[in-house]
C-alpha cells in the first residue's frame, strides 16, 4: 500500500479529521489533504518541504517514518522529474514555435519595391520645393534690393501717399 493511503487510513481509524492532524502538527490542513490525495503540484513550488511534512504527519499519528521514508524520497524524485521533463519539453515547444513564426515571417515578408509613379512623384515633390524655395529666396533679394533702391530713388508706385524716405542717409534723408 501507498505512503499516502497509509497516513489517511490511520487518520480515519484514529478518527481524527484533517483539522486535528492539523492543530497537532501546525501544518496547513491543505498540505495534509494534498498529501492524502497525492496531489503533489500543491507542493510544486518547493518539494523540499514534501519530506518534512510526511514526517511531521507520520510521528503525529504513529505511522513509521523509517518505514515510509524510502517510500516518499522516491515518490518526490520521480514526481520532480516527471516535473523537470515538462517543463523541458514545454520549452522545446516553445523554441520550435519561435523558430517556426520566425521561418514563416521569413518567407512571407517582401521586399518592398518603389514604383516608377512613387518615384517620379517623390521627385517632383523635390524639384518643387528646391524651385520654390529658390523663388522665396529671390523675392526676398527683390524686396531687399527694392527697399535699398527706394532710399536712393523714391519712387511713387512704392510710397502711394508721395516722396517719403526711409532715414538711411539717401538723397533726402
Amino acid at each position: 500500500m501507498a505512503y499516502y493511503h497509509i497516513l489517511k487510513e490511520r487518520r480515519t481509524n484514529l478518527k481524527l479529521s484533517i483539522q486535528d492532524v492539523s492543530n497537532q502538527t501546525r501544518l496547513a490542513p491543505q498540505y495534509i489533504q494534498a498529501i492524502e490525495e497525492h496531489n503533489l503540484d500543491v507542493f510544486s513550488d518547493d518539494l523540499s518541504f514534501v519530506r518534512y511534512f510526511v514526517h511531521a504527519y507520520s510521528d503525529a499519528i504513529g505511522v513509521n517514518w523509517q518505514a515510509i521514508s524510502d517510500e516518499v524520497d522516491v515518490d518526490v524524485n520521480e514526481f520532480a522529474h516527471q516535473r523537470d521533463m515538462a517543463l523541458t519539453m514545454a520549452q522545446r515547444r516553445m523554441v520550435e514555435q519561435m523558430a517556426s513564426v520566425q521561418k514563416t515571417k521569413k518567407t512571407t515578408k517582401k521586399k518592398k519595391k518603389l514604383s516608377v509613379g512613387y518615384l517620379s512623384c517623390l521627385i517632383h515633390c523635390k524639384c518643387y520645393l528646391v524651385v520654390n524655395s529658390v523663388l522665396v529666396f529671390i523675392c526676398l533679394i527683390f524686396c531687399c534690393c527694392v527697399g535699398f533702391l527706394n532710399c536712393f530713388f523714391p519712387l511713387n508706385i512704392f510710397h502711394p501717399q508721395g516722396f517719403r524716405t526711409c532715414g538711411c542717409g539717401g538723397p533726402e534723408g
